[in-house]
């Protein structure tokens, strides 16, 4: 759940460090490269609020692993 809000964090403006350095590197204007990653961003904070209603979807399977 940490590695899933810090990757919406990092790729969301305003802060957005990974959007700002791709827009960069590639020379894509800033907006353009927002306008890219919205349907991503949208799937990842849909999936962030799925895991927060539902947590046995995570919690489920690593007690079956670690059972073993």
């Amino acid at each position: 759940m940490f590695i899933l809000c810090c990757s919406i964090g990092l790729i969301t403006p305003p802060v957005g460090n990974v959007l700002n350095v791709v827009s960069s590197v590639t020379k894509v204007p800033f907006e353009r490269a927002v306008l890219g990653i919205l349907p991503y961003a949208g799937i990842l904070i849909v999936l962030m609020f799925i895991l927060l209603i539902f947590p046995d979807i995570v919690i489920v399977p690593m007690e079956y692993l670690t059972a073993r």
